[in-house]
């Protein structure tokens, strides 16, 4: 890592800014071995001897050590970061003699002259957020249009989300915009300042002190929360066939009655048959409201979702039930 402070824009853990990922979280990431072990499995399965790799955000290097000693004969891993943890790493393990780096973007890998096409691609770019994983997307689209030998395997090679309504009072965005609220007021009263133009601002900007805690596991801590429908697919890109929109709303059936404040997202990214991993993330609904048993939500992911992580709710009984 560079040895200056990393800056978070709004929305994103301090970790997140400039698409880097913190040593501590890279840690978080391999400490979880449901996810590493299936990655590894498929790493095992996908590179065959011979094979030409890239490892598109190598990080620790790990994936790499992996695709080596599944009898990869030359492995380039690539990184917005410092690269050269990856590349002791791979000295560490044996591998040194097959892996060279570069320290770039994906964008500035891609449009670079002679790097030539890869068996495997490796592109575990993903953040877990629905809104940003859309750009990820286009990543991994880009690495497949432009690195990606005929024939060869994109690792995920789809991606797919799934959502369901929750009542969740730990994840009241009102209650804690209303907090926030009064902690402006107090301070205006107190300093004798008109604070009205941070209070906007704070209005739009997702508190990060607000985003759920997640157990070792990687599940997010979920204590009093309550489901009240069951997860719908929503949308899902599938880079074998091309690019996919994200459709402009995704609709909840509600199961059961309460107060739906939040959705929380499943995302699961597959290499043929298998799941490599799945994560959880929340998304916050910007007028809670009471929904009841036969009801149909929808939500639209509109410039405001992508922008402050709040979706805006429409709920109505649903007219395709009876009664």
């Amino acid at each position: 890592m560079a040895g200056r402070p990393e800056r978070a824009e709004p929305g994103r853990r301090p970790w997140e800014a400039e698409g880097r990922v913190h040593l501590h979280q890279h840690l978080d990431l391999l400490c979880r071995t449901d996810r590493t072990r299936a990655l590894r499995r498929l790493i095992a399965r996908v590179v065959q001897p011979g094979s030409r790799v890239l490892d598109a955000g190598c990080g620790t290097g790990v994936l790499s050590v992996w695709a080596a000693r599944a009898g990869a004969a030359e492995v380039v891993g690539v990184d917005i970061g410092d690269v050269t943890l990856a590349e002791q790493t791979m000295r560490d393990n044996g591998c040194g003699e097959v892996f060279s780096a570069r320290r770039a973007t994906i964008e500035e890998y891609c449009d670079s002259p002679g790097h030539g096409r890869f068996d495997v691609v490796l592109a575990l770019l993903y953040v877990n957020d629905p809104r940003r994983d859309e750009a990820q997307s286009e990543l991994v689209l880009r690495l497949r249009e432009t690195c990606l030998a005929p024939g060869g395997v994109m690792l995920p090679d789809r991606v797919h989300y799934s959502a369901a309504l929750w009542e969740w009072p730990g994840q009241d965005v009102t209650a804690r915009q209303a907090q926030i609220a009064a902690r402006v007021a107090g301070a205006e009263r107190e300093l004798g300042l008109d604070l009205r133009t941070l209070r906007e601002r704070l209005a739009e900007a997702p508190d990060l002190r607000f985003f759920p805690r997640r157990r070792p596991s990687g599940l997010l801590e979920m204590d009093a929360a309550r489901q009240l429908g069951d997860p719908v697919d929503a949308f899902g890109v599938d880079y074998r066939s091309g690019p996919a929109a994200y459709p402009s709303a995704v609709e909840l059936a509600v199961a059961r009655p309460g107060v739906a404040t939040c959705v929380v997202w499943t995302q699961r990214l597959l290499c043929g048959d298998e799941v490599a991993y799945s994560n959880d993330s929340v998304s916050w609904i910007r007028n809670p409201r009471r929904v009841d048993a036969g009801w149909l939500c929808r939500v639209a992911l509109d410039a405001g979702w992508r922008g402050s992580n709040q979706l805006r709710l429409e709920a109505s009984p649903d007219p395709s039930q009876p009664g």
